[in-house]
């Protein structure tokens, strides 16, 4: 007889064959199995009956228990196509239950339709972002982004590009930096400033340069008026008469 066992079940069989041989104690098998010593111990009994076939699980290679009759399957979809052709299937499913006593659950009945032909599913629609309006004047939003590519196609160091982009105008701002960290990006925003003066509103992504994806250190927490962090690390308070 031929049998098909896993990895974990071949290497069962060789602890338990050193088991048998006084190779290895019951604790050192159970170690070595990750399992109970109790275990061990159903499995070394069986294994002595039966050899390797103790080890492989009774319905390897044969249908689950569970699994539905294939041909009411067939009679199902062939209602379906005779009858409920215009049906999708947790309708069909509902019909074949009340008008002919077949019970299946939706996803089967609408993978065998599937299979069969008789119904196709549809496409989801992409999700298309809200339109809005642009900004009235120059100035007040600025999109700000960076973008990996190589741009010298080979023929100078990798960089990446930094662009600024007025909402209002689309005039675009942009400065080539060898990568694409918080100090560059602070560094293009201040020539922007310097050139064109501080927007409005400045729209970018959530990467680590704009946004603290992490709990600040202590060294990190924001000063009282007197000089000292709080014990929570929030202002304090001014003290009394130093205003």
């Amino acid at each position: 007889m031929k049998l098909l066992m896993s990895h974990k079940e071949r290497n069962y069989s060789k602890v338990l064959e050193q088991l048998q041989q006084g190779q290895v104690t019951r604790a050192q098998a159970a170690e070595l199995m990750g399992c109970s010593e109790r275990h061990v111990s159903r499995l070394r009994h069986a294994y002595s009956l039966q050899g390797d076939a103790a080890l492989v699980h009774g319905l390897r290679g044969k249908p689950s228990n569970h699994c539905l009759d294939e041909q009411e399957l067939q009679l199902a979809l062939d209602l379906v196509a005779a009858h409920y052709t215009d049906f999708g299937p947790p309708l069909a499913a509902e019909k074949l239950a009340e008008r002919h006593d077949i019970h299946l659950t939706r996803e089967r009945l609408r993978q065998g339709m599937i299979a069969r032909g008789v119904w196709h599913p549809k496409p989801r629609p992409a999700q298309p972002r809200p339109w809005r309006e642009r900004k009235a004047c120059f100035g007040q939003m600025v999109q700000m982004d960076a973008s990996e590519h190589d741009w010298f196609e080979g023929r100078g160091e990798r960089c990446e590009l930094i662009l600024m982009i007025d909402d209002a105008t689309s005039a675009a701002y942009m400065r080539l930096v060898p990568a694409d960290n918080s100090a560059a990006n602070m560094t293009v925003l201040y020539e922007y400033m310097h050139s064109l003066g501080r927007p409005l509103a400045l729209y970018t992504d959530k990467a680590s340069h704009f946004v603290v994806n992490r709990p600040g250190s202590v060294a990190e927490q924001p000063l009282d008026l007197s000089g000292q962090r709080g014990p929570d690390g929030r202002v304090g308070t001014c003290p009394s008469g130093s205003l």
